[in-house]
């Protein structure tokens, strides 16, 4: 099942799936080629297996040595390739002017060709090898450190082609693979001057974990060496904060089978949908057009899918609430008189005790399958999974090479880490040069729609909370009316009112519980359900997305990336508080 789902890209431009990024770093140098080739066969092999609902892509910068020979391996598995290179093809092509038709005929096979954003610090015009000397300047060896760190920060699994030792200089294989595993630059063994301009490749904060992942270590030899005491073999290296969530590839791949199986069923997620908020506008079939609606299609299956599981946890919450309310009413009534008649042997505090059972059976079964099946946190994490990727696709149009998963539940990884790693494949290229007719898109289709949408989830959640608390005062004054008429005509006609209308009496009696109970539930739904939470946060957003759009009429292109980059960084910081109040807002049984 496996070949059969990832061979085939154009499915997965169809279906929304997420992708697991294969990454390579390597030496140029390498011996036993063959023997190299073999074991990554096999492991990529059994990876497709591991994982089957889940398409793969690779990232390689195909220079010579391993960074081919793993292309050629990813080929021949009908992987989608894609090519980062540190600078434009024809300096690349400097490199290994020997081998400029075996490189020319790989990237003719790869799905994309692009450079990497450049350095900073980089100079454009130092980047050029001597023309005299052939010798090139340390911003070479610097951007080739930032192709490195590109590659390393999208791939979820990093094969690195190794020998194990030391790196040698800035941009090796070494620092690559130590930033991956390590997730910081610190790690590496440079002088404090190269370390420096390499702090500066990836500038992080140091009180969130570090960026780490998984390594696939290929221990092998570089020409000329000794033969190695087990031969080629392959190390997977697996980073201590990945064990805090689990194997975060296997939420992805659940994540792809659920999306799978629903679509299959319904039908739905499968179809396009003219309303979404991002999709296409473009008509020509060219690359960027292609990312961008594969990157569209995926926002939108992870959209529906967040949706339907949303509304169907508030249902279930819903009716949690009605049950208990049925139990708290019956639970007060029991042990009351006589009333209304039932057959012999069958008291109204024994009907009551009956419902009381049953309901409370109830709602133990419903909570203890919801959190079974993880039904709320799994639906808060869809929905932060299509925030996600609505922002990447915003960054993505604008031409800005920021990862969602590098900024994005930073600090909950424990609960929401695998968000953060599926979102890390979402989208491996991007476009370093938009028009202004891109950025008019993303107003128009990111920033308007958000401030519609946020208007309208505010105006919702006010009303819904209002109208439950109305309801909630008018439950308790009625109760607080009904109780003072009881008293006082009970206090001047007792005798009277129990011989004429003692059932009218039990009635309006059996009403006051029944009052303060749906005044209580009112009120507590709106307390579980965060409605003034969320209308805190929408306001707050919304006045945001209002500033930006006023903002966006009048700056550059620059100024309105810019624009574009700060408020996704609000966008993602609302979703993620949003999913932490709503995760920790689940039905729970008490000990």
């Amino acid at each position: 099942m496996g070949g059969s789902l990832q061979a085939d890209d154009q499915h997965c431009l169809q279906d929304g799936r997420l992708p697991i990024v294969l990454g390579v770093t390597g030496h140029r140098d390498l011996e036993d080629v063959e023997l190299v080739r073999e074991r990554l066969f096999e492991q990529i092999t059994s990876l497709e297996k591991a994982y089957p609902f889940t398409p793969f892509v690779a990232l390689s910068s195909l220079a010579e040595g391993a960074d081919r020979l793993f292309a050629r391996v990813i080929l021949d598995r009908g992987i989608p390739l894609y090519v980062p290179l540190p600078f434009a093809v024809e300096e690349y092509e400097k490199d290994f002017p020997q081998s400029v038709e075996a490189f020319r005929a790989l990237c003719h096979q790869a799905e994309a060709v692009f450079t990497v954003p450049l350095a900073a610090s980089v100079d454009m015009q130092r980047i050029g090898r001597s023309p005299e000397t052939n010798e090139c300047h340390a911003d070479r060896d610097l951007q080739y450190a930032m192709a490195g760190i590109y590659l390393a920060q999208r791939a979820h699994i990093l094969f690195a082609i190794w020998d194990g030792k030391p790196a040698r200089g800035i941009g090796g294989t070494a620092q690559v693979v130590n930033y991956r595993y390590f997730g910081r630059p610190q790690a590496l063994e440079l002088p404090a001057t190269d370390l420096q301009r390499m702090n500066n490749l990836v500038p992080s904060n140091p009180l969130d974990d570090p960026e780490t992942g998984i390594v696939y270590h290929v221990h092998v030899r570089r020409r000329h060496e000794a033969p190695l005491p087990h031969g080629v073999t392959i190390e997977r290296k697996i980073p201590p904060s990945h064990q805090k969530f689990g194997d975060p590839l296997a939420r992805v791949d659940t994540y792809n089978k659920r999306l799978t199986q629903e679509s299959e069923h319904s039908g739905e997620l499968a179809q396009d949908d003219g309303a979404t908020k991002i999709h296409s506008a473009d008509s020509s079939e060219d690359f960027f057009a292609r990312e961008y609606r594969r990157l569209s299609r995926r926002f939108s299956c992870a959209g529906r899918l967040a949706e339907r599981h949303v509304q169907d946890v508030r249902r279930s919450f819903l009716w949690i609430f009605c049950l208990a309310g049925i139990a708290l009413t019956a639970e007060t009534y029991f042990g009351g008189p006589g009333w209304p008649p039932v057959p012999v042997g069958w008291g109204w505090g024994f009907i009551s005790l009956v419902v009381y059972e049953i309901s409370l059976a109830t709602i133990i079964c419903w909570v203890w399958k919801m959190r079974r099946k993880e039904k709320n946190p799994e639906a808060v994490d869809f929905r932060a999974l299509a925030e996600g990727l609505r922002v990447q696709g915003a960054w993505f149009r604008a031409g800005l090479p920021d990862l969602v998963s590098q900024r994005y539940l930073r600090r909950y990884s424990q609960s929401l880490g695998w968000v953060r790693y599926a979102l890390q494949g979402a989208c491996v290229t991007y476009r370093a040069s938009p028009s202004p007719e891109d950025l008019t898109y993303v107003q128009n289709q990111w920033i308007d729609e958000q401030r519609k949408y946020l208007r309208n989830a505010s105006e919702r959640r006010e009303y819904r909370m209002s109208s439950n608390t109305r309801w909630a005062s008018r439950f308790i004054k009625i109760a607080l009316l009904l109780g003072a008429v009881l008293i006082l005509l009970l206090s001047l006609y007792y005798k009277y009112l129990l011989t004429k209308y003692n059932q009218l009496i039990i009635i309006a009696a059996f009403s006051l519980p029944l009052l303060t109970t749906a005044a209580g539930l009112l009120s507590g739904y709106n307390e579980f359900a965060a409605y003034e939470d969320d209308i805190r946060e929408y306001r707050r957003n919304l006045k945001l997305f209002e500033v930006a759009r006023d903002r966006m009429n009048n700056g550059s292109i620059n100024e309105q990336q810019e624009l574009i980059r700060q408020l996704g960084l609000e966008a993602l910081i609302e979703n993620a508080n949003w999913a932490l109040i709503h995760k920790s807002h689940d039905a729970q049984i008490p000990h």
